[in-house]
């Protein structure tokens, strides 16, 4: 079959023999109701012997889409979190009541380009593909410890900025588009040459709280690195175990001293 996602929905159409079948359509926009996407397991008979499928849990009827590869789950990881980044998307939106039509699109521009520096990074680095969550937000917030404050920075920055600059991911994504998909003439700043001083706060702001985020992202992570050696070494089976020796010999202190 075939896979399409857009910023809104998940097509999928099945292979026919001369062209594709209707398109089934997985809404991914619509916030009022909990999407459940993650990863599932098949095999023969009912039997989880391959983890390389994405199961649909908030359907009326669960839906599982398989992904086959010899070795790895690659593909079935990318479309995995593409698909989260569409939810986090609209999720982002609806949580902190994004309702201009211009803060909406900047944050769909950004999402598409970051899927486009997606391709382009895999398509450079096929023998060892970036995980996707490095160039998606959404995704790459939700992982972080403390992610959410950073998201928080955005929205506001988002909703202290009236106009479209050279700089905004929507007006970037125009260049590249051979046509408009919104009509945002009204608003759209011709140069820009006006004050840019409005514009300092929030970005300092939102780059002091990335910055913070990342720190404490990086001391999580080198802090988890002795206790992933000790699981790669087998090592916290071990001191499970002794702890549990231990812990008995250690209630009999006081019994001793009476």
């Amino acid at each position: 079959g075939r896979l399409i996602l857009t910023n809104k929905a998940l097509y999928f159409e099945t292979s026919g023999i001369i062209s594709y079948g209707p398109a089934f359509m997985v809404e991914l926009s619509d916030t009022g109701m909990e999407q459940q996407v993650k990863p599932a397991s098949t095999g023969p008979f009912g039997a989880p012997l391959f983890d390389k499928a994405i199961e649909f849990e908030s359907l009326p009827e669960p839906l599982l889409l398989e992904f086959p590869e010899m070795t790895s789950s690659t593909r079935r990881d990318l479309w995995l979190t593409m698909i989260k980044e569409v939810i986090f998307l609209h999720r982002f939106i609806s949580a902190y009541k994004i309702e201009s039509p211009i803060h909406k699109w900047e944050v769909h521009s950004r999402i598409i380009l970051g899927v486009i520096r997606l391709h382009a990074a895999r398509e450079m680095l096929r023998m060892s593909p970036p995980p996707p969550s490095s160039f998606l937000i959404f995704s790459l917030y939700d992982d972080l410890p403390k992610g959410d404050f950073v998201l928080e920075q955005l929205a506001n920055h988002l909703k202290e900025t009236s106009t479209i600059t050279p700089f905004s991911a929507s007006y970037v994504f125009k260049s590249l588009s051979k046509s408009d998909p919104i009509a945002l003439s009204a608003e759209m700043a011709k140069e820009h040459d006006g004050d840019s001083s409005t514009h300092e706060q929030p970005l300092t702001s939102l780059g002091n709280t990335i910055d913070k985020v990342r720190d404490e992202a990086r001391e999580v992570t080198v802090a988890n690195a002795p206790i992933e050696g000790m699981k790669e070494e087998g090592l916290t089976d071990s001191l499970l175990v002794l702890v549990g020796l231990v812990s008995p010999i250690s209630k009999l202190g006081p019994v001793i001293q009476e």
